[in-house]
């Protein structure tokens, strides 16, 4: 007894590979150099009031005035873990970046 075997015809439709993520934006290269990266202490996290991924942090980077941030780390750290007193975060700071 012989097995029947169905062939199906792959090459329908080929799609074109997508381009890497560098060449989606334009070409557009990112120069790291240009970021200011730190060490952050938590002061304080809730919920963003209007995005359902994001937090809204308060934190003290160092500076004269602690910063307001907004991080998508919501399905990453649960919000008990964020309120952790004193719990430090790496922060990215793009914000002198934007000539």
């Amino acid at each position: 007894m012989q097995k029947k075997s169905k062939k199906k015809d792959k090459k329908k439709g080929k799609k074109e590979p997508s381009p890497a993520p560098d060449e989606a934006a334009g070409d557009a290269k990112i120069n790291v150099s240009r970021l200011n990266m730190k060490i952050g202490r938590i002061l304080s996290a809730k919920h963003h009031p209007s995005a359902d991924t994001l937090y809204v942090e308060e934190v003290d980077i160092g500076e004269e005035a602690t910063r307001t941030v907004a991080s998508g780390l919501v399905g990453h750290i649960p919000l008990d873990q964020m309120q952790v007193s004193g719990s430090t975060r790496f922060v990215v700071d793009r914000r002198s970046t934007l000539d």
